[in-house]
């Protein structure tokens, strides 16, 4: 659907949305195959369910080396995951930790941990998809990645440095 044609059906705001989340080109996705975009969305949903991309990985072996695209969405998986639960304990910190610990009110061990995942989660995120030239917004595209506006602001943000607590 060309542009011309998507403006002569769409209010203005619907389109420039739509124009900002379509790749100018065919290239925007050159360092992904569509059987490695496949694994990047795949990996993205088995990997956020943990704050690391080790057990998604780990299952992925079971069928065979994991591919560029897999490791690149397990790592935008991991992520989104961490960030979520450092975010989390950051906003609650009596509840950091696992249960019963958090109640002894030193929950600096496990906000460090947090810090920890999430640092190792970001840097093999951003890493893997510079590796494979591919930006923040074209990889959160091929992930479909839900609210991907938040998950980029926060990624752009992040690339600044860590949280003022995993200083």
């Amino acid at each position: 659907m060309g542009q011309a044609h998507l403006k002569a059906r769409l209010p203005p705001a619907a389109v420039a949305l739509l124009l900002a989340w379509t790749p100018a080109s065919p290239s925007a996705a050159a360092g992904l195959d569509g059987p490695g975009q496949s694994d990047l969305r795949r990996a993205f949903q088995a990997a956020s369910l943990s704050t690391s991309e080790e057990p998604a990985v780990r299952a992925e072996r079971g069928r065979g080396e994991p591919s560029a695209g897999f490791m690149l969405g397990a790592a935008l998986g991991a992520w989104t995951s961490a960030a979520a639960q450092l975010a989390f304990d950051l906003r609650t910190p009596n509840a950091a930790g696992p249960p019963h610990a958090s109640q002894s009110g030193d929950n600096d061990e496990a906000i460090e941990q947090d810090c920890a995942e999430e640092k190792t989660a970001f840097a093999r995120l951003d890493a893997r998809a510079a590796g494979l030239d591919l930006d923040p917004k074209s990889v959160l595209q091929l992930a479909a990645v839900p609210a991907p506006a938040d998950v980029l602001s926060r990624w752009l943000a992040r690339r600044a440095g860590p949280a003022a607590a995993c200083r």
